[in-house]
């Protein structure tokens, strides 16, 4: 994997960055003049015996990180194939030198906004971040489109390349190569023209936010019959002991962390109250989240149950069988991800290359596979139930609706 690391000093400028850099890469995507298709890339890295890169861009606070992962065999110029075959796609695709390419790549994008605009369940969780943590999502809906619409390839460009000029970049790699001919091989050729001149100092882990203290519920109207229902627990400080981490983790598996959670068990198999409902821990956010899709008239049943499974969970009633159940699952998560492409175990260097990436780049997973898997495996019931009533308040949330607020039953 190479990762190609900036810092653009605002959110606001990331996030724009972000936005335009996205649209070129869809740009690219759809050919070169000799490769004029996807379906014709695909067939090009192919003959060449190795994948096409798979493409991505994150973003933590102000940073960018632009990576290509690159899955190829483990032999001299196997790299710089790959590699030379996806600087011609970076550098001169097809849509450099066909206006319809852009135009067809600019339709896409519009309606895949539009879709997500439509699509509730996502367009819920957009407007719960903007109303919570508006300083972390600056750019609206009208003004991406804006950005899309308004921007040509030669924009387009001109800003993927000054990312790269500007950043830092990081190898990571997983083979059977020898660490000096891996570094050798990645870094000579036409993997080093792609390499900027930015400072290691940007790498840094994301900031902690705070939830913003309110009296009143959230609603937003939506045209639904349905109402999405969060609850935002925050937590008492920053989880930055790694234990502390871990347990929560473990808390929120309990909780609603998946299909064995108490919240999925008890008010959608047993109540039969809600179409879908589960939890996650966002520790950069210092909160636990609770969701819940269902009919608006059954609003004050699902609030009332929710309530009473997460004063429980919280104050550490959960029997020692669910945690056992919980930590074994949770061990055997660790040891695979679906992040890429495929389902990959940890045996497999695309596993171990995604791990680092986010330990060593995007910070987001401070804890190495080894260590958080020891942690995990250390624990005992009665150390999640201690981390559970350091670190939560049942009485203390922050309630959002997005519903129909011409019914009654919402006010």
């Amino acid at each position: 994997m190479l990762a190609f690391c900036a810092d653009y000093g605002t959110i606001e400028e990331a996030t724009r960055t972000r936005i335009l850099m996205e649209q070129y890469l869809n740009c690219a995507s759809k050919g070169t003049k000799e490769n004029n298709t996807s379906d014709a890339l695909i067939r090009l890295f192919v003959r060449h015996k190795t994948e096409l890169p798979h493409i991505s861009i994150d973003d933590t606070d102000s940073r960018i990180y632009f990576k290509i992962s690159v899955d190829t065999q483990a032999q001299r110029g196997s790299f710089n194939a790959a590699f030379g075959l996806l600087e011609d796609i970076l550098h001169d695709p097809l849509a450099l030198h066909d206006g319809a390419v852009v135009e067809r790549a600019r339709d896409e994008q519009l309606k895949n906004i539009a879709m997500r605009v439509q699509r509730h369940q996502s367009q819920a969780y957009e407007l719960f971040n903007q109303s919570l943590f508006p300083s972390l999502y600056p750019i609206s809906e009208k003004k991406e489109i804006e950005l899309i619409t308004d921007s040509g390839i030669r924009k387009l460009k001109a800003t993927f390349d000054n990312h790269l000029a500007r950043s830092f970049p990081v190898v990571l790699y997983s083979g059977r190569l020898e660490k000096a001919e891996a570094r050798t091989e990645i870094l000579k050729g036409t993997a080093k023209k792609l390499v900027g001149q930015g400072s290691k100092n940007i790498l840094v882990p994301p900031a902690y936010v705070n939830m913003p203290k309110t009296d009143e519920p959230i609603i937003k109207h939506a045209n639904t019959n349905q109402v999405h229902h969060f609850r935002a627990y925050p937590l008492s400080k920053k989880l930055t002991d790694s234990k502390d981490r871990v347990s929560m983790f473990c808390l929120n598996q309990i909780l609603g962390g998946g299909w064995t959670g108490r919240l999925m068990r008890v008010i959608r198999e047993e109540d039969h109250l809600v179409y879908g409902i589960g939890s996650g821990l966002i520790p950069f956010k210092n909160m636990l989240l609770v969701r819940t899709e269902h009919d608006q008239s059954l609003l004050d049943k699902v609030y009332d149950r929710t309530t009473e499974v997460v004063t429980d969970i919280c104050q550490g009633n959960f029997t020692d069988e669910e945690f056992y159940q919980t930590k074994d699952m949770m061990l055997e998560s660790n040891l695979y991800t679906n992040a890429g492409r495929n389902i990959e175990t940890c045996d497999q260097p695309g596993f171990r290359v995604f791990r680092e990436y986010k330990k060593e780049v995007i910070m987001i997973s401070p804890l190495g596979l080894l260590d958080a898997y020891r942690l995990l495996d250390s624990l005992g019931p009665e150390d999640v139930r201690d981390t559970a009533r350091r670190y939560l308040d049942p009485d203390n949330s922050q309630l959002f609706l997005y519903a129909n607020t011409t019914k009654g039953d919402v006010q």
